[in-house]
C-alpha cells in the first residue's frame, strides 16, 4: 500500500468540470487504465440528514462500535442543545480500528 502511495501523483486541473475526478494508472509497459467516476455527493448539492447518516454509518462500520456511533450521531443531530462539548470530545477521542488493516 505504501509503495502505491509513493508512486501516486495527484494533480489539480481546471480542465475538468467542477467536482469531477479522473484516475489514470500507467503501467511500466506504457499501458494506461483511465476512469472518470461520477462526482461524489459532498456539500453541494445539499445532502439530506438520512444521506449523511448513511455515509457516516458506511464509513464507520467495523471501525467503531454501533453504540458509540449512535451516541455520536445523536449528539451531532442535537448540537444546538449540547451543553458540554466534552461528551462529544470523549466519544471522538476513543480508540478506533484501522479501516484499511
Amino acid at each position: 500500500m505504501w509503495e502505491l502511495a509513493d508512486n501516486t501523483i495527484c494533480v489539480q486541473t481546471s480542465k475538468l468540470p467542477m467536482r469531477s475526478q479522473r484516475a489514470v494508472v500507467t503501467f511500466k509497459d506504457g499501458t494506461a487504465l483511465k476512469a472518470e467516476p461520477r462526482s461524489l455527493r459532498v456539500v453541494k448539492p445539499d445532502l439530506k440528514n438520512e444521506e449523511i447518516l448513511g455515509k457516516w454509518g458506511a464509513l464507520t462500520k467495523g471501525v467503531i462500535d454501533d453504540e458509540r456511533r449512535k451516541k455520536i450521531e445523536n449528539i451531532c443531530l442535537g448540537l444546538e442543545d449540547l451543553e458540554d462539548v466534552m461528551e462529544l470530545n470523549d466519544l471522538l477521542a476513543g480508540l478506533a480500528k484501522n479501516p484499511i488493516a
